[in-house]
Parts: C-alpha cells; sequence; structure tokens
C-alpha cells in the first residue's frame, strides 16, 4: 500500500546550488530597481522545477487576490512585444483586448504588477527568442526587458537553453544589465564530486519508493548506472521515468518495467530505453550520455578521462 509520493521533487546538490544562487542575485538587487538574472540549462534538467520552487516559498502580494510576489511566464513561441505583454497579463490572470494597444497593455500590465506587489517575473523559455520564428530580435528584447524591470522595480528571470547566452554576449545592453549566468547543469559521470552526488540523489528516490511500499527488483549499483545512462545525469529525467514504469506494477519496479517506461518517455538523443536491456551500460555507455546531452544544449564537453574522450569520439564518428 503506498502512503506517499514515490516520484516527488528532490532538492538534490545542483538544484539547491542555482536555487541559492538565484535567491543571492536577487538579495543584492537594490529596493525597487529590478535586475536581469539569466537561469540556462539543458532541457528537463531541472530548470521549472526551480521556478515552481522559488515561486512556492515567496510571500504573498499585496492584493487580495491569491497572487504571490513571484510570477512566471511561458515566452510566446513567436515573440512579439505585445504578445509577451499579454503573455504576463495572462499569467497574472487578465485577458488582453484585441484590439488594445501596445503601449496601452504595457501601461495595464505595469499598473498590474505594482498593485500586486509582483517582484520577480520568470520568463520560461526565454531562448525563443533567438529561434527563427521570433519575430523579436535581441536588441529589441534586451530593450523590453530593460523597460519591464526599470518601469516596474520587478526582476527578470530569464530561464531557457544555454544558446540564449551567445544572444547575451551580443548584446552589450543586456550583457550589462544581466547578473553572472547560473548555470544549472547535470551531473558528469567524469567527475567524483558529481557522480557521488548522483548516487546520492538515486538512493533517495529508492528511499522514497520503499516509503511507498514498493521494491526495486534490481541490484542498487546496477539500477544506478542504468538510471544515469538513461538521464545524462539529469535528475527530473529519473522521476519520470521512475513514474512511468509503475504504471502497471505498482507494488516493484523490474528491469523489464524500467524498459517500457523508457520506451514510452519523449525522444531524445539519447536512446533511453537501451540501458534496461539485459546487457549492463558500461563506462563509455553513461559518459556518451551526458556528451550527448552537453552537446544537444550548446554547452562544452569535458574530456577529463580517457573514458570521455572515446566516448566523445564515438558521438563524433556516429554524427
Amino acid at each position: 500500500m503506498k502512503t506517499a509520493n514515490p516520484t516527488p521533487l528532490i532538492r538534490h546538490g545542483a538544484f539547491c546550488d542555482a536555487e541559492q544562487s538565484i535567491r543571492a542575485h536577487l538579495a543584492t538587487c537594490p529596493p525597487g530597481q529590478g535586475s536581469i538574472i539569466p537561469l540556462l540549462g539543458p532541457t528537463r534538467v531541472g530548470k521549472s522545477e526551480l521556478i515552481h520552487r522559488l515561486i512556492e516559498t515567496s510571500p504573498q502580494g499585496k492584493s487580495l487576490a491569491p497572487q504571490r510576489t513571484f510570477a512566471r511566464v511561458d515566452v510566446p513561441a513567436s515573440v512579439t512585444a505585445r504578445g509577451l505583454y499579454a503573455a504576463i497579463l495572462s499569467a497574472l490572470g487578465y485577458k488582453s483586448g484585441f484590439s488594445e494597444r501596445t503601449n496601452d497593455l504595457r501601461d495595464r500590465l505595469f499598473r498590474v504588477i505594482d498593485s500586486f506587489g509582483i517582484e520577480v517575473i520568470a520568463l520560461d523559455e526565454c531562448s525563443r527568442i533567438v529561434e527563427k520564428a521570433s519575430k523579436l530580435g535581441i536588441g529589441a528584447a534586451a530593450d523590453l526587458f530593460r523597460s519591464i524591470a526599470d518601469g516596474t522595480g520587478a526582476s527578470l528571470i530569464l530561464s531557457g537553453l544555454p544558446k540564449f547566452q551567445a544572444a547575451i554576449d551580443h548584446n552589450e545592453q543586456l550583457r550589462d544589465r544581466a547578473t553572472s549566468t547560473v548555470l544549472f547543469k547535470p551531473y558528469d559521470w567524469q567527475n567524483d564530486d558529481d557522480r557521488d552526488a548522483f548516487v546520492g540523489t538515486v538512493q533517495v528516490v529508492l528511499n522514497n519508493l520503499e516509503t511507498s511500499g514498493i521494491r526495486v527488483d534490481l541490484d542498487v549499483e546496477d539500477f544506478v548506472r542504468r538510471l544515469y545512462g538513461a538521464s545524462g545525469g539529469r535528475i527530473p529525467v529519473i522521476t519520470r521515468l521512475v513514474g512511468a514504469s509503475l504504471a502497471d506494477t505498482p507494488s516493484a519496479i523490474r528491469l523489464a518495467d524500467l524498459r517500457r517506461g523508457a520506451a514510452a518517455m519523449q525522444q531524445s538523443g539519447i536512446r533511453v530505453s537501451s540501458f534496461f536491456e539485459s546487457n549492463e551500460p558500461d563506462e563509455t555507455d553513461l559518459v556518451r550520455s551526458y556528451a550527448i546531452v552537453m552537446h544537444e544544449a550548446g554547452l562544452n564537453f569535458e574530456l577529463s578521462t580517457d573514458v570521455g574522450l572515446k566516448a566523445y569520439w564515438d558521438m563524433e564518428m556516429s554524427s
């Protein structure tokens, strides 16, 4: 019988480090002068979970409505100034009129932010601004971010993929206004501290499963290695995979359950289900998964071991 959620949010080491960095940036911001904080990392590394954590621990706003001082906004796929104003208003519970002019929409947004006492706005998927579908150039985006921060005093967290860093680097106004980037990376199997942190986090997952009355029919070391290979060191991928594996066998997780759960997951550069075949993955397989995640995110992959070098060359030969 289950007594708890077997796959809750886990505040592991890398998550806590990123959270503390964001809080430190916010704490050093002068009152009423919004800062711009880039939060960048590979997809499914935990950026959205971190934003939700920051929202949950933020105080209530000034309004009688159930609105906290921290708001999260999804950046529209085809970004415009008007579209971003409308998206922020929608996140705060307000609709925008079809014929409402951009300047009028902006002024109404600023009044709502002031009346609610909004102090932080997280713009999720900000890297959409540098994609081909975006109608807003990086220069215009920088002006837009600065005008929101200056006009409201709210801080902006720009959350997205690492490719957004190039946009920051090449725009002097945005670069000079932004804090140092908070880079949220997966755990690197080549690094002893990262590997130990990953193992410790998987142990938390096992403890949660045990508390919920669910056993894992795999050796712990084997379970850890397979989960690392399937996730490339990303903890949210692990919790999602474990949850998907519980669909048909809520009292136990077997290798076949993990393989079935992995096959049902979203496609990625990693062949996730291959890590739950009968053969155990080797060291090169594990490091290659991390290399794929870093390569897809546009981040440098450090070749700190012979295994890492082999994984890199294998990946280059297959690309």
